[in-house]
């Protein structure tokens, strides 16, 4: 009984996918055609062609858009994440990132970044670095 379910589930997701692509095929089209020939001077575009800019720009810039995990498949990154103590976090992002506090707001001495253009820590003996 549950193949069965899963069966139905894929038959129904391909003419789901065939309507959203067509949408927004012709929304993309749509688009192109009154904004671009009076802007860029360029053709205007059949759905075909909309389609396939829509389909090549997703290729190129749009990744998996986090689709792998869908599904009842859980996220290992996500799941990790959340598993992980306050200073596993704040390590993790020191060795992301060059420097601990990128999450932590706190304002702690220790939890302040370090860098250009950021503003130094003061020393606890209050000397400010000068020399005089």
């Amino acid at each position: 009984m549950k193949k069965y379910g899963k069966i139905c589930h894929h038959l129904f997701l391909i003419p789901a996918a065939a309507a959203f692509i067509a949408v927004l095929g012709c929304a993309v089209m749509l688009l192109w055609n009154a904004l671009l020939p009076r802007i860029a001077g360029l053709r205007p575009l059949t759905f075909w062609e909309a389609a396939g800019l829509l389909i090549l720009v997703r290729i190129l810039f749009g990744g998996t858009g986090g689709m792998m995990w869908h599904h009842g498949h859980k996220n290992p990154f996500k799941d990790k994440w959340l598993h992980m103590s306050d200073e596993e976090r704040r390590e993790f992002a020191a060795r992301f990132h060059g420097f601990s506090g990128l999450h932590q707001g706190t304002g702690a001495e220790g939890d302040r970044p370090s860098g250009p253009g950021s503003t130094p820590a003061p020393s606890p003996e209050g000397n400010t670095g000068e020399t005089g």
